[in-house]
């Protein structure tokens, strides 16, 4: 049966919160993710629309383009968990996450951090500020020279509702976009990885590959342009159920593989 986008991607009230003061509900979240959401689909259009003969970012709209894969790291649901666990464990102590007195300039004091930290509304809030933290780390910018943008036309890509695949959880968030593979569209693949130099095309082996990872990565659905090599991709990602028990979730070591490589060069 088809759906569209809008029934099956969409969630009333992911981006507001309830104002204890006056229990009204508040879209301030949703504004404040409004023109970082903007850039990021002209990007996007940007990448669907290239082809192999030019990348389609300049270095400074990657660093713009970065700030978007990072909000979408965090915002998806997948990632709550993750989001509650720091803003309850770290909170507003990290390196660049800071809030003190504009009187004083002396920070506030624990009590009151964790007073705002059960503030309705205040792990969305904390799940887009922690997005910026690789533009406090130097190295974790620069990442994005690793950059390569993988085409396959006609594409068969599919995505899901947690589709950034990484290697691991870094203990330092400022890292988590160092090493990533994202479908941008069905044709267009953006590897963040020393380990493809050089590759410039996709062969069919490794794009299901991708399709099975971003399937075991997913929590509520998957979605494709075609409904049978999505179901074609469904079956694989069963029959490969041993192979990705054995990686424990490291879903770029069972992209990683040696038959991967061998798969993907023309």
């Amino acid at each position: 049966m088809k759906k569209d986008t809008r029934d099956v991607f969409h969630e009333n009230h992911r981006n507001s919160f309830t104002n204890p003061m006056t229990g009204e509900r508040s879209d301030t979240l949703e504004k404040l993710y409004a023109p970082f959401d903007h850039d990021f689909a002209i990007f996007l259009r940007k990448i669907i629309d290239s082809t192999p003969n030019k990348a389609p970012l300049e270095f400074e709209e990657k660093l713009e383009f970065m700030i978007g894969l990072c909000m979408l790291f965090w915002r998806v649901p997948a990632k709550d968990d993750r989001g509650r666990e720091l803003l309850h464990t770290k909170g507003f102590k990290d390196g660049f996450i800071r809030i003190s007195y504009k009187a004083t300039g002396k920070p506030i004091e624990d009590k009151v951090l964790d007073q705002l930290a059960r503030f309705s509304g205040m792990e969305g809030i904390y799940k887009m500020g922690i997005s910026f933290a690789p533009f406090y780390k130097e190295e974790a910018m620069m990442n994005v020279l690793n950059w390569r943008f993988l085409y396959q036309d006609p594409g068969f890509f599919i995505t899901g509702d947690n589709p950034i695949l990484k290697r691991e959880d870094l203990p330092d968030i400022k890292d988590i976009l160092n090493e990533f593979i994202f479908p941008v569209s069905a044709g267009r693949l953006l590897i963040c990885s020393k380990e493809f130099a050089g590759i410039k095309s996709l062969g069919e082996g490794f794009c299901l590959k991708v399709g099975i990872a971003i399937i075991e990565q997913a929590q509520r659905f998957v979605c494709a342009r075609d409904a049978k090599y999505l179901q074609t991709v469904v079956d694989l990602h069963r029959q490969s159920r041993e192979v990705l028990d054995r990686c424990g979730g490291r879903l770029l070591d069972f992209l990683y593989r040696k038959d991967s490589t061998e798969e993907m060069a023309e």
